[in-house]
């Protein structure tokens, strides 16, 4: 299988993004990017009231419990669909997809990977340096238990 993923270091600081789902996946998607970018939307039929208490105080993060709309991806860059629900990925990617003929979006299909143009890496991040691990959004269960291993490897 040919791996068409480029590693890039992205400044995703001034990006638009949409979360759609806010489950476990969704809100460890969201932890990842919550003191970097500016403007966070999450749109989720359901947000636990501990996930709601820590986001509804952040002024980046704008929130609806609802269900996802073709209009959610209207002027955003980023997006991660963290649904489980197969109809509304289904939505999602063929909303993306007509989207995608007019401007470029960064999209990220966290149960079918496949149709993502982006992975996320498992990361270690230092003020001095990162190393990111990858399987190309294949096995992230692998990718943590590398770094997980690095973190423990002592560079001094």
């Amino acid at each position: 299988m040919q791996n068409n993923f480029y590693p890039i270091n992205l400044d995703i600081s001034d990006i638009n993004v949409l979360i759609i789902g806010l489950g476990t996946v969704g809100y460890r998607k969201l932890c990842s990017i919550i003191d970097i970018c500016k403007n966070i939307k999450i749109v989720s039929l359901d947000i636990s009231k501990d996930k709601l208490t820590n986001i509804s105080a952040r002024q980046n993060i704008h929130y609806e419990i609802r269900k996802y709309e073709s209009c959610d991806i209207d002027g955003y860059d980023m997006i991660f669909a963290c649904t489980d629900d197969d109809e509304t990925q289904r939505k999602i990617l063929s909303d993306i997809s007509t989207a995608r003929k007019s401007r470029f979006i960064l999209a990220n299909f966290c149960k079918h990977q496949e149709s993502s143009n982006f992975a996320n890496m498992s990361s270690i991040q230092t003020d001095d340096y990162a190393i990111a691990i990858t399987t190309y959004g294949n096995d992230p269960k692998l990718s943590k238990n590398i770094r997980e291993k690095l973190e423990n490897f002592s560079l001094h």
